[in-house]
Order: C-alpha cells, then sequence, then structure tokens
C-alpha cells in the first residue's frame, strides 16, 4: 500500500474499531506513519481494502512493531492476516530488520 491507499486504509479501519489508540480513521495521519517508515500491506476486493497490516519501523533499533491489523468482518476467516504478517516480515527483513513484535488487547478478535 501507498500514501493513494491512506483514504481506503482509513475507512478499512473506521469500519473495523469503535476506538483505537491512534487516530487510524484520518488519512492524513496514515500518509503521515508511512513517510515516518511505517509499512502498509492489505488486500483489495472489488476496489475496497478489506484487511490490512502494518509495520512501524524502528531503523536505529533495528525493529518493528506488526500493528494494524484489521480485516472487514466478511472476510474473516480466509487466513488473509496470515499472509499479511508473512510478507511484512520478509520486507522488513529484507531491510535488516531482525526483531518484530505485536501487542494485543484483551478485547481484540483472536
Amino acid at each position: 500500500m501507498d500514501e493513494t491507499d491512506a483514504a481506503g486504509l482509513s475507512a478499512l479501519y473506521k469500519a473495523v474499531f469503535q476506538i483505537y489508540p491512534t487516530p487510524l480513521n484520518d488519512s492524513d495521519y496514515i500518509v503521515k506513519t508511512m513517510q515516518e517508515g511505517s509499512i502498509y500491506y492489505g488486500f483489495v476486493h472489488d476496489g475496497q481494502i478489506v484487511s490490512a497490516a502494518s509495520a512501524e519501523v524502528n531503523s536505529f533499533y533495528k525493529n518493528a512493531e506488526m500493528t494494524d491489523c484489521a480485516t472487514l468482518k466478511e472476510h474473516r476467516k480466509f487466513g488473509l492476516m496470515k499472509v499479511l504478517l508473512a510478507r511484512l516480515e520478509d520486507e522488513i527483513i529484507e531491510n535488516g530488520i531482525y526483531c518484530s513484535y505485536s501487542i494485543a488487547r484483551a478485547l481484540s478478535f483472536g
């Protein structure tokens, strides 16, 4: 995904999350994170982003948080997130990032 996908990403995050600790419902915020080094991957179905995840990269410390994982309800159970996270991991490894981690919230889907 690139900056032209920011509006679609923000629409996905608005649809999936009632609340979120960062303003992912704001496409300008998503563009800002991309410019700061975050990498977004997503699946598009019929012109709509239906699943996405990002890697918030810290190049200095060579780590990345795997975050912003969201899939529209009707597209769950197809293994999309597994594919997205694997692709993100491949890309960060290619860029010299050797540690990745994620945080789960108690009310999040498993």
